[in-house]
């Protein structure tokens, strides 16, 4: 369940995947003024389409433009006004990665969609699991 502020309406309206995917998903995210929601993907989603987020958990993304973390005393309507844009995203993200160890695992964020680099990001992404379960290399993030 997921919840999307739409024009014109005085609360959210919930919206139920019912299995269809995101494809149904993404045509609500475009259309809503607002997502809120406790899936980092929906939420992610949204940031994408420049749609402001309620983030009512925990997310890799949540320190980004665009997003708001809910608590007791959050003013929805500042959150709504809190839009989001593609070019604030990227250095969002540009900038936790390049914080991050080498190696891409949401393929959405590959630099090129070349089998050769999608290979060698296999490659370096098997040897930095490997080194991260043997203790060998530390974790980013603590």
């Amino acid at each position: 369940m997921r919840a999307v502020w739409t024009s014109g309406l005085p609360r959210p309206e919930v919206v139920a995947d019912n299995g269809n995917g995101f494809s149904t998903l993404r045509r609500w995210i475009k259309q809503g003024l607002m997502v809120a929601t406790l899936s980092v993907a929906v939420g992610w989603e949204a940031i994408k389409a420049g749609n402001p987020c309620l983030s009512c958990g925990y997310s890799w993304y949540m320190d980004c433009p665009g997003v708001t973390q809910f608590g007791p005393d959050t003013d929805i309507e500042a959150a709504m006004s809190d839009v989001p844009d593609a070019e604030s995203a990227d250095r969002f993200v540009s900038h936790l990665m390049a914080g991050g160890h080498d190696g891409v695992i949401y393929e959405v964020f590959f630099r090129d969609n070349s089998k050769e680099y999608a290979e060698k990001n296999r490659e370096t992404l098997a040897r930095l699991f490997a080194g991260l379960m043997r203790g060998e290399i530390k974790t980013t993030f603590g």
